[in-house]
């Protein structure tokens, strides 16, 4: 065994000895909630569990993802291999209950869900042992020293999908490069969003040759299926017209709560029949977005009063003042401008409006989602703004010559290209099975 990960057990061996008598204790009993969880981190399965797993015929294709914006890719990702490989079985791990939650409510169908086991030598080894699995993929950049080096052992092919790795989790990489280098060199094969991302791991010891850039399965998301019922009810809602433009401003951080109904107040004089809806982010800061649209004489009306009685939608704008309707109120917007990007946030999901082919805008900080941002621009989607002023003068441009219909023959004429990252990695995972097994039925004759 490779020094760094003698040292990274010697630095866990407190851990891994008090495991032994907490696994005793929960074998006696996981039944409840809490300790099935814990048990299940500890290697432990449920009988019912180990005897549905053991009774699969191969592939078993054991998938993590850490918490539920990883999840979201697993979904995405367990969908398109069941189209591509029907008769196999899917184990996903996820490490956060409200992962676990978010993964049951939308996978419980297509894949065996449970908690991931602590990167514990005994513990890794009984589940690795117990789920069997023909190949693991983790997701993004999950890296466990242990649990690669078992599934090593036991020639399971190790993935890496869609990798990436943040600026400050390379520093933190960096500082203990003895660690990763040699886990890193057991992947079989490691596929990065950007050239950025496959220079950091190349350097943190990837065998570079195994390393690609594929783009970011996220993207994938703009293809699945939507409710088209969605951009229908909202018309009808707030009462907008064929030929009316609407902008919507969501996920508004801190001083954007300020400045866009300022913005909006300016596009509005300039086009009377333009309809604004506003979205905080959070809202508690629903009280503050009413004082500035009110400063600025719009006339608004809230959009928890139009649903619950009725109301009818005459005024100027709209403040979304209730959780959960944004991701489909873009559907009707002839653009959108996503927030939390004109002030050092890092902006928001700026797919959600592209998923119902809206052009989206965005200031300068988008450091959470810079990757999604680079492809929604390589498609047309996306466009920066530098500052506020910037985003008046872009925005009032825009609605002066924006097509609604060339916008959504445009983003219908590029969706193979949003899923071209999940099928490269997909293709990737059938052609390591197939070596997989190409490999055994070699050692069997």
């Amino acid at each position: 065994m490779e020094a760094g990960i003698l040292i990274y057990n010697f630095l866990i061996a407190p851990f891994t000895l008090l495991s032994v008598p907490v696994r005793a204790l929960f074998k006696k009993s996981i039944t409840h909630n809490t300790a099935k969880y814990w048990s299940s981190r500890l290697g432990i399965y449920a009988l019912d569990s180990i005897r549905k797993i053991s009774e699969v015929k191969p592939p078993v294709i054991w998938i993590h993802a850490v918490s539920v914006g990883e999840t979201g890719v697993a979904e995405l990702l367990v969908k398109e291999i069941k189209r591509s490989l029907p008769g196999s079985y899917v184990i996903l791990t996820v490490t956060t209950r409200h992962g676990l939650s978010v993964a049951h409510s939308r996978l419980s169908r297509l894949a065996t869900i449970t908690p991931f086991p602590l990167d514990l030598p005994n513990v890794v080894s009984d589940a690795v042992n117990t789920l069997n699995p023909d190949i693991y993929i983790s997701i993004e950049t999950e890296i466990w020293p242990n649990l690669v080096t078992f599934l090593h052992r036991k020639k399971v092919p190790v993935l890496l999908l869609n990798g990436r790795i943040s600026s400050k989790s390379f520093r933190s990489y960096k500082s203990t490069r003895w660690l990763w280098k040699p886990v890193l060199r057991k992947f079989s094969r490691l596929a990065m969003i950007s050239k950025k991302n496959r220079e950091r791991i190349v350097h943190l010891g990837a065998v570079p040759d195994r390393v690609s850039v594929a783009g970011n399965i996220k993207l994938a998301r703009v293809t699945e299926e939507k409710d088209e019922t969605q951009p229908a009810r909202w018309k009808k809602i707030l009462r907008i017209s064929h030929k009316q433009q609407v902008v919507v401003f969501g996920s508004l951080r801190e001083e954007e709560n300020k400045w866009i109904p300022e913005i909006f107040a300016d596009l509005k004089e300039k086009n009377p029949n333009l309809l604004g809806i506003l979205a905080p982010r959070h809202l508690k800061r629903v009280p503050e977005l009413e004082r500035h649209l009110t400063k600025h004489n719009i006339g608004y009306q809230k959009l928890s009063k139009i649903l619950e009685s009725g109301e009818k939608c005459t005024a100027s704008a709209v403040l979304v003042d209730i959780i959960g309707e944004l991701a489909n109120i873009y559907s009707v917007a002839s653009v959108a401008f996503c927030g939390g990007s004109l002030i050092p946030i890092g902006g928001h999901n700026i797919l959600e409006p592209v998923v119902w082919g809206k052009p989206v805008f965005y200031g300068p900080y988008m450091n959470n989602f810079s990757d999604i941002k680079e492809a929604v621009e390589e498609v047309g989607f996306g466009i920066q703004v530098s500052d506020k002023k910037d985003l008046a003068y872009k925005l009032e441009k825009f609605l002066k010559h924006s097509d609604t219909a060339q916008n959504k023959i445009r983003l219908e004429s590029r969706l193979s290209e949003f899923r071209r990252p999940l099928e490269k990695q997909v293709k990737l995972v059938v052609n390591e099975l197939r070596k997989r097994r190409h490999s055994q039925e070699k050692l069997g004759s």
